[in-house]
């Protein structure tokens, strides 16, 4: 049993006299409802001025007092008095002590009682006596108790016991899953818990309520790894949920120095750049021979050399309060109404971000990308359904595939000239080469299941940089993604 407050030691063993004092060697009769206490002066004294001694020095004649209170509560400050640890079990207690201290008018105890190195609150039924010293870490300390404590001291104070409402003098309850607050503390006092990917975001409502920043930023899903593949360089990254990406935590340092950041990565495929009704055409019966349809062949799947002579600056990522320094930042989609939008007649690749994460996307990087001199609403665009003519908001913004493992319908694309001028793979898509006049192109959509990105900033234009992509394609394939109840 832990010894939460304890009295102070006078330096001299009698207390001096002073107006407010009682004689240190007489003993004073005091009831507290039914049971009686005797009590000598110099216990009295300690925490004085005080209601008893008021009493006793207002009228010397009389060595009684009676006082309709808890002699529970008082039977626990008596102790006190006496040097003994001052042992509180659950937050009834302890609000009763606290009650009966400023009902006594005892100074010394109710300020150690507010700084008391406990808290002591019910939770979902179940009673807590929580260590402050586990909130010590950065962003948990100013914490729902810190500020629900501090605002009820301050309510009882002000009101006095004789004004108060019958709901301001009742235990602090919190109307909130014991369970998971108890592993909350688990967690707190440094274990490892196996969390399912529900109970985890359970937790995560349950840190953002009781204000507990440090470990909701502890609990976050994500992963950390080097890079070694980066310009010869090892590079450190962080894979994280867009959703749970706070805004704080995003960096942007436009470098000047090449030897930083990723090259050479573009919006277009790299494919040869022939046109659309050539790529398709079958070949004719004149140019039939295992040769030429060969070269044909060749042809239309012959990658560029030619390389964009850009080093992109990648945004980067801190988690708050836990990390030292910002890691290259990959992001990751998760919602399927995402698309790669394959442009065949221009040769050009965007992303075309709606619903939720564009919602999200713009949340996290809007304030950022202002900063660079690049607006966000210059991407947006609102494109009519043909179906029911009702308008969606779509942000579509240049994307690059090359560096990307790329999985489409369950299978690895290596080629992704082949999938792009595959004419079994054709439909009309939007074409966003002219702003003022959105138009329809043949092209390919892919429709993405998850997805991981890179933001990259160069010269007030932006880039989401595919990093991996898990797609689909057909009504066929997206069927296989559903899963029965």
């Amino acid at each position: 049993m832990e010894c939460l407050i304890t009295m102070e030691t006078e330096k001299s063993n009698d207390i001096p006299l002073s107006s407010h004092f009682l004689p240190v060697a007489k003993i004073y009769n005091i009831q507290i409802n039914n049971e009686n206490f005797k009590v000598s002066g110099k216990l009295l004294n300690f925490d004085s001025p005080n209601l008893f001694t008021n009493h006793f020095n207002n009228d010397p004649s009389t060595d009684f007092i009676h006082v309709d209170r808890d002699e529970r509560s008082f039977r626990t400050i008596l102790r006190y008095w006496q040097g003994y640890c001052l042992t509180i079990e659950d937050e009834l207690e302890f609000l009763n002590v606290f009650l009966d201290a400023i009902h006594y008018k005892l100074l010394k105890l109710s300020d150690s009682l507010k700084k008391i190195d406990y808290y002591f609150v019910n939770i979902g039924g179940k009673s807590f006596k929580i260590p402050k010293h586990l909130f010590q870490n950065q962003g948990d300390s100013n914490n729902y108790f810190y500020v629900l404590t501090n605002t009820y001291f301050t309510t009882i104070e002000r009101n006095g016991i004789g004004r108060l409402k019958s709901n301001s003098s009742l235990p602090i309850y919190i109307e909130r899953s014991s369970e998971y607050f108890q592993d909350i503390l688990n967690l707190l006092y440094g274990y490892d818990l196996k969390l399912s990917t529900e109970k985890r975001k359970s937790l995560l409502k349950e840190c953002k309520f009781y204000r507990l920043l440090n470990l909701e930023q502890r609990l976050i899903n994500c992963m950390t790894n080097l890079n070694p593949m980066i310009n010869d360089e090892i590079q450190e990254e962080i894979l994280i949920n867009l959703n749970d990406v706070a805004i704080r935590g995003l960096q942007l340092k436009i470098d000047d120095d090449r030897s930083h950041g990723i090259k050479n990565v573009t919006n277009r495929t790299s494919c040869e750049d022939y046109s659309y009704a050539k790529v398709c055409t079958t070949p004719s019966s004149s140019s039939s021979s295992p040769t030429n349809e060969n070269e044909h062949i060749n042809k239309r799947f012959k990658v560029s050399k030619k390389k964009e002579n850009i080093t992109w600056n990648i945004v980067k990522y801190m988690r708050p309060y836990i990390d030292a320094f910002p890691r290259e930042l990959i992001f990751q989609l998760n919602s399927n109404e995402n698309t790669i939008i394959f442009n065949k007649a221009n040769k050009i690749i965007h992303i075309d971000i709606v619903g939720s994460s564009l919602i999200q996307f713009e949340e996290k990087f809007t304030k950022l990308l202002k900063g660079n001199n690049i607006d966000l609403n210059k991407f947006k665009y609102k494109i009519s359904n043909s179906k029911d003519s009702t308008t969606r908001e779509h942000l579509i913004l240049p994307a690059c595939i090359n560096i990307s493992d790329l999985k489409v319908n369950d299978i690895s694309c290596r080629n992704i000239c082949q999938l792009i001028n595959d004419s079994a793979l054709n439909e009309n898509v939007i074409d966003v080469t002219n702003i003022q006049n959105l138009n329809y192109s043949p092209g390919l959509k892919l429709y993405l299941k998850n997805s991981c990105w890179k933001l990259g900033v160069k010269n007030n234009a932006l880039i989401l940089i595919a990093i991996k992509i898990d797609s689909f394609c057909g009504v066929k394939e997206y069927h296989k993604t559903l899963d029965f109840i």
